[in-house]
């Protein structure tokens, strides 16, 4: 081992923080980001421990350390108590210690055990990072099911149908639970179609002898040959669960390769197989289950999620035991009702991340008595507030918003009712707040008429063309980076008319899929390029019901209006006595043609982020004494043999890469040998021959198609032609670019190498002037030296742990005859 500089002092910052989050309890978290740097993603459903272990998440030791210990997740339900070693930091006990429910909340502390106090925040730097924390939390004050939207997955789908045929079912059992496979495929085949991902689909009916039909990268060809397979698929006596369940996992292990978003069997029974089931439950399924995470598991640990549903049977006792979806229980099935196996397919092909039922959190906001209103449940017509929150489930209409008591909650609902395009107000035939959508749910006949005979229209006016607008920007979150990201909607006939692009804009930030961000901008499009009429009206007490977003029939001669489709505004019912209800009316949107449209793609452009990875080639070189004296000159100043000086080369493929922390062997201030930071060094460029070289003086190169990312050829800087060792290298001065054709002038062997033949393929390595490369400790000839290279990018530093040691045996390279 030879000497080094001096180290440089390093102080690290423990501190134990219990963070608020949100009002509780929530549903999960999944993300912490600390100093605006992901510290942990998953999923978390319970109480309990995050182990964090980013210690080079800022840089390392040497800028601003990282980030390690336990943060411990608190989720607020009505029942929870703080862990007594929580408590023990507030010199409290688990019963003496409020338990802050109602609140969910983060606990960041020391590991237990750990030889240190308090959570390692960060490194030189005496200064709290930022906390930021992605949580769901979904409002369920009216039905449950109706609570949460899914998202719909971004990537491949791989879904199993395991389907009874037994002649324990009847005939028409039977086909019923062919026909709900066929509902399922129906939602499958959409999601082929409409998320444009890869879909696996496997059926197989299960007996004492099974037949199956399986199918990768499924097309409209493979959905019509798996639904014959259904058709043509007979009864058989008994029924083999056990074996099944082997099959089934082949056929995932045969594509663990693969990165599905979701894995999934839809197992469908009559539950007469008790004694099947048990042993399936024992067997191969109990290899894969794993009851404390809730998945099943593969042997490689890859989950699946198995949705168990009855036939007819109520009785659940077996088919639970081979269940691992919790949110739709043990659905039962019939010729009547196939909701639980479709169900189970449309959850299978979405996430498990959800936005709110926006009716859901409009209702929240007004009955808490902890943070919203606290109006009573009986000041609401809660019938149109589930009959407005089916209508936004249906329509996938799910919103995910923050509420910080920065402004009135008044004002949050007004954000609320404007994206989903409806009316809050309070009901002049019931006295209670009521709900209720603009939608295209009425019919024109029956809609109450306003004439002359019972009304006076005021103010009435029609927009002009040049008063339309014809492009609408909407603007949404990007839930994967919550970064704002916009969908744009043009009505190509009215900017033909106008002569040009007329734009306005919408922040629909609660909106966090791009489908629904392109339906918004369409429903706003179409009202806003279009000369809609509007007026003012006095109607006489027959209208003394009428309410906000309800369609009236107008007829006005003396403005020409005869039959027009109306909506209902604000609505003024005037004081006690008044013999005339006032209200603003405008032509309603969904009374006019309706444009076809389709959900734009996303950009073709790729993310440039990189996660950071281990480098893709190394190199480890002694220094020759030319390049030693220019990179460690006071080092060298005195130097003798057999000291010498390492040269350390890291390539990595992509764009994201900036440099890389070099760890390698040192000696504390005892003496004693650690693993420590020897400094950042600059990524190097690395290619290879196109064509084959003699040994000559000079050669002209034209280019290096397949270099890596980093500075490539430098006039002034060197090339190195990578041999087997150091001795069967080669050096080459870059001296010229330029002439014609363009290209690079290499002066062949330079400093202690020779020209030599070289094949095409061979590795070439560019270094400049600028780069910084090398291990700063002085070594010694023949010793062997162990490093890690830790890449950077854009999202951090590569764990120590997951970077592979490389070796290389130092030589007397600079003291040797030039």
């Amino acid at each position: 081992m030879g000497r080094s500089k001096p180290k440089q002092e390093v102080t690290e910052y423990r501190m134990s923080e219990h963070f608020g989050i949100c009002t509780g309890p929530v549903d999960y978290i999944s993300e912490i980001i600390i100093n605006e740097k992901t510290a942990w993603t998953g999923r978390r459903v319970d109480n309990g421990e995050i182990l964090i272990n980013k210690p080079s998440l800022f840089g390392g030791v040497k800028k601003e350390g990282g980030a390690v210990g336990t943060a411990t997740f608190l989720s607020g339900g009505p029942t929870q108590t703080i862990p007594e070693r929580l408590a023990a930091k507030a010199a409290l006990t688990t019963a003496t210690m409020p338990a802050y429910r109602g609140m969910a909340s983060l606990w960041f502390t020391e590991n237990e055990g750990a030889s240190y106090p308090g959570f390692y925040w960060t490194a030189n730097s005496p200064y709290l990072p930022g906390v930021w924390v992605k949580v769901s939390r979904a409002s369920t004050g009216l039905s449950e099911t109706k609570a949460r939207i899914y998202r719909d997955l971004n990537g491949p789908i791989s879904i199993y149908f395991l389907l009874d045929r037994s002649n324990s079912l009847s005939a028409g059992e039977f086909a019923a639970i062919k026909s709900a496979a066929n509902a399922g495929l129906d939602l499958l085949e959409e999601a082929i179609e409409d998320l444009e991902v890869r879909v696996d689909i496997g059926v197989r009916f299960y007996s004492a002898g099974s037949t199956a039909i399986e199918r990768t990268s499924c097309d409209a060809s493979d959905i019509a040959d798996i639904r014959s397979f259904i058709a043509s698929a007979g009864q058989v006596t008994g029924g083999d669960v056990e074996a099944a369940m082997e099959f089934v996992e082949d056929w995932f292990l045969a594509t663990v390769s693969t990165t599905f978003s979701r894995r999934a069997v839809v197992f469908v029974t009559d539950t007469n197989t008790e004694d099947n089931m048990t042993a399936a439950a024992a067997g191969p399924a109990a290899d894969m289950l794993d009851r404390d995470s809730g998945a099943f598991n593969l042997t490689d640990g890859t989950s699946v999620d198995m949705y168990a549903i009855n036939y007819v049977s109520t009785n659940t006792t077996w088919t639970s035991l081979l269940d691992n979806t919790p949110q739709d229980g043990v659905p039962v099935i019939s010729s009547t009702d196939e909701s639980g196996l479709t169900n189970a397919v449309a959850d299978a092909v979405r996430s498990f991340d959800f936005d709110s039922n926006a009716a859901h959190i409009i209702y929240d906001c007004l009955t808490s008595s902890d943070w919203g209103m606290g109006a009573p449940v009986s000041a609401i017509d809660v019938d149109s507030f589930e009959g407005a929150a089916d209508t936004l489930f249906d329509e996938r209409f799910g919103l995910s918003m923050i509420w910080t008591q920065q402004s009135t909650i008044e004002a949050f609902l007004a954000e609320i009712v404007d994206h989903i395009e409806a009316t809050l107000f309070v009901s002049p035939r019931t006295g209670k707040l009521t709900l209720k959508l603009i939608r295209d749910d009425y019919s024109v006949t029956g809609l109450p008429e306003f004439t002359p005979d019972n009304s006076v229209v005021t103010n009435f006016s029609r927009k002009l063309w040049g008063e339309t607008v014809n492009e609408i920007v909407v603007t949404f979150t990007n839930p994967d980076n919550e970064e704002e990201e916009t969908v744009i909607a043009q009505d190509l006939a009215n900017i033909s008319s106008q002569g040009g692009i007329v734009s306005d804009g919408r922040n629909y930030y609660g909106v966090r899929t791009r489908a629904l961000a392109t339906e918004l901008a369409h429903r706003d499009l179409r009202a806003a390029s279009t000369p809609l009429a509007s007026c003012d009206i006095e109607v006489n007490r027959e209208a003394w019901d009428l309410l906000p977003g309800d369609v009236v029939i107008l007829n006005s001669p003396d403005d020409g209006v005869e039959q027009i489709v109306m909506r209902v505004g604000p609505v003024d019912y005037g004081k006690p006595g008044d013999s005339v209800i006032k209200a603003q009316l405008v032509e309603d949107v969904f009374s006019l043609p309706l444009a076809d449209y389709t959900v734009p793609p996303k950009t073709e452009a790729e993310p440039t982020s990189e996660d950071p990875s281990p480098a893709d080639d190394t190199l480890i070189f002694t220094l020759p004494y030319y390049l030693a004296v220019q990179e460690s000159s006071e080092l060298l100043a005195s130097a003798a043999y057999p000291e010498v000086i390492a040269g350390v080369l890291a390539s990595e493929d992509g764009s994201d890469t900036s440099d890389f922390e070099l760890y390698g062997e040192g000696v504390d201030a005892a003496g004693n040998a650690i693993v420590e930071s020897l400094g950042t060094k600059t990524i190097a460029s690395r290619g290879t021959l196109q064509a084959e070289i003699d040994a000559e003086v000079e050669t002209l190169f034209v280019s290096f198609p397949d270099r890596t990312q980093g500075n490539g050829p430098e006039v002034g800087g060197l090339m190195l032609l990578e041999g087997t060792d150091e001795t069967d290298s080669e050096l080459c001065l870059i001296s010229a670019f330029g002439g014609s054709p363009t290209a690079y002038t290499m002066k062949r062997g330079v400093l202690d190498t020779t020209p030599k033949d070289w094949p095409a393929a061979t590795p070439v390595w560019f270094v400049d002037t600028a780069m910084v490369f090398t291990d700063p400790t002085v070594r010694s000839d023949g010793e062997t030296v162990d490093y890690q290279v830790l890449i950077n990018t854009s999202r951090g530093q590569l764990e120590i742990d997951d970077a592979p040691i490389v070796s290389e045996t130092l030589t007397a390279r600079p003291w040797l005859p030039l």
